[in-house]
């Protein structure tokens, strides 16, 4: 096949496979060259050195003025320059690696790249020939040939040719390259075969390194168009999970099955077909293993499909012990909740039996006190037995006082609330602030009251004014000589903020956290001897939350105590 030379700066792309001519003759016969070529490529050579070794061979034979060979790289992405050669006296000796990387596409070996073709230019001053061998020209380069190295449909690389002579086509000079450049071809495809195979086994060891690591059994299927499933990879070690090394062969579907709790085989059917369906899934089921020992396992699985073969991948965790710890947490919850209600039983026995005592104490009380009050009416009584009557009628009143407290306590928590209805709680709080400045102004305490007009909630009218009677009692009673009693009361974000505060003995740091307790008594109350049930406040705080308020404590800034009521204005549930 002969063509003409191309004008200055032409440049022709030859048929894939062939070859343009232009290299002067060589002083060894062209047949000499194919046979070099292949004793550099099936040496022990790397394949750096006999590519170098292929790029001088084929420049001397052709009398080349330049060689270069330009490799596409294991990303596909850039063709990069693998080995040169420049006649000498120029560099005698070959250059290995060394000159740029090129897109596909750009300057010459780019073109070729890209079209698979060869190419012929008659003009190496053009811009894209100069940047490959800006030195060609001075050693009397006069165009370039450049040539695909095919493997296949795969263009594998490019060798450039810089010649000194532009002459027709020649028939032995393609013949002689063209087998050159099979033999390169292949050589490069092996090689890649074999980096291929090499990072292959690399992942895989890799891979079953990790796996043998983890505790997990990861294994991959493929669904076949019968719908049977054939193991394709499995950990080596399956007894975590499985109680052994599941078989390798027949239907791993039937199998699982087969090996699945009865009342989970439906489950793990569905699972099943929503994989060959396509989708993925996971399932945990109760799994036999091969040891006998049931299982609870947690299996994640993903479909891909590989031209016309579905596999799936996953990875099956024993969760039995999660399992386990599930059903002694149901089981501890289940006694904590039967010990709740024996417990929530015995104090309802309680406050009936208090309540009960508390009613029957009434009546013996009353009489005691009826027939004090007799005889110390008695005209004959002595001093002695007077002194020991009064004695009689005080303590008697005490335990009247404890008993009407235990049943106040009782009701309330029975059903307080019951008889709430909108009232006006300025009222109240005026009506209980008047009912105290007695006892405040005897004890030569002042009692300030800032209340808003016009404060309504719906409350128990009856319990609310009890209360607040303990709690103003209470600001009375352990306040200081000469000391302030404050009541304030404001509406805010739909409750009514009540706060009483006094400038008393105040309450020891860590009895707050029982203040409300039923029978508790501060410390400072103890140390000062003063009487009280303990019940006072815990019957407020009755009060309060069955309004569905709250009520605190806390110590009043100079001194003494603070207490703080929140009622909502809507008040309590109906009954």
């Amino acid at each position: 096949m002969n063509a003409g030379p191309m004008g200055a700066g032409g440049s022709t792309s030859l048929p894939r496979g062939r070859s343009a001519s232009g290299v002067t003759g060589a002083p060894t016969p062209l047949r000499i060259m194919p046979l070099a070529v292949a004793a550099a490529l099936s040496g022990d050579n790397t394949l750096s050195r006999a590519v170098a070794d292929v790029v001088t061979s084929i420049g001397q034979e052709l009398a080349c003025a330049q060689t270069e060979l330009w490799l596409v790289d294991a990303t596909d992405e850039e063709i990069a320059s693998a080995a040169s050669w420049t006649a000498p006296p120029a560099n005698p000796v070959t250059t290995l690696a060394p000159v740029g990387r090129l897109p596909r596409g750009q300057s010459l070996p780019g073109r070729i790249w890209s079209t698979a073709r060869p190419v012929w230019a008659t003009d190496i001053t053009h811009p894209s020939i100069t940047e490959l061998a800006p030195g060609a020209a001075r050693l009397g380069a006069r165009a370039a040939w450049g040539l695909p190295i095919i493997s296949g449909d795969q263009v594998l690389g490019a060798l450039i040719l810089f010649a000194r002579r532009i002459d027709p086509l020649d028939e032995a000079v393609t013949v002689a390259i063209d087998s050159v450049l099979a033999q390169l071809g292949q050589r490069l495809e092996r090689h890649r075969a074999e980096n291929l195979t090499a990072e292959l086994q690399s992942a895989h060891q890799n891979l079953a390194r990790v796996v043998k690591l983890v505790q997990d059994n990861i294994w991959s299927v493929e669904i076949l168009a019968d719908g049977t499933s054939v193991s394709v990879f499995a950990s080596p070690d399956g007894a975590g999970v499985f109680g052994g090394l599941l078989p390798r062969d027949g239907d791993m579907a039937t199998m699982m099955i087969q090996r699945t709790h009865h009342d989970d085989q439906p489950l793990f059917m569905a699972f099943h077909q929503t994989l060959a369906a396509g989708q993925p899934a996971e399932i945990e089921n109760r799994i036999i293993g091969l040891d006998g020992v049931t299982r609870w396992v947690w299996t994640r699985a993903v479909p891909r499909r590989e031209n016309a073969r579905l596999f799936v991948d996953g990875i099956s965790t024993n969760v039995t012990d999660r399992h386990r710890l599930a059903e002694e947490r149901e089981q501890v919850l289940a006694d904590q909740r039967q010990q709740v209600d024996k417990l929530r039983e015995l104090d309802r026995m309680k406050d009936d039996l208090v309540a009960l005592v508390s009613h029957e104490l009434r009546t013996p009380i009353a009489t005691i006190r009826g027939c004090v009050e007799l005889l110390r009416d008695a005209a004959d009584l002595n001093d002695q037995t007077r002194s020991l009557a009064t004695v009689i009628d005080r303590q008697s009143a005490q335990l009247q006082v404890l008993v009407d407290d235990l049943l106040a306590l009782a009701e309330i928590e029975a059903g307080a609330g019951a008889a709430a209805r909108p009232c006006s709680v300025t009222d109240i709080l005026n009506e209980t602030v008047a009912d105290h400045r007695w006892a405040a102004d005897r004890a030569g305490m002042s009692l300030v009251a800032r209340i808003d007009e016009g404060l309504r909630a719906r409350v128990d009218r009856r319990r609310v004014r009890q209360a607040l009677d303990n709690l103003l009692s209470n600001a009375v009673k352990y306040n200081r000589e000469n000391g302030t009693v404050e009541v304030t009361a404001a509406r805010q974000d739909g409750q009514i903020v009540i706060q009483i505060a006094d400038t008393g003995i105040g309450v020891d740091p860590q009895d707050y956290p029982r203040l409300f307790a039923r029978f508790f008594r501060a410390r400072t109350a103890l140390e000062r001897n003063i009487k009280g049930t303990g019940l006072g406040l815990a019957i407020v705080r009755a009060i309060v939350e069955a309004h569905n308020g709250s009520i605190r404590a806390r110590p009043r800034a100079g001194g003494g105590t603070c207490m703080e009521l929140r009622i909502p204005v809507e008040g309590p549930p109906p009954p």
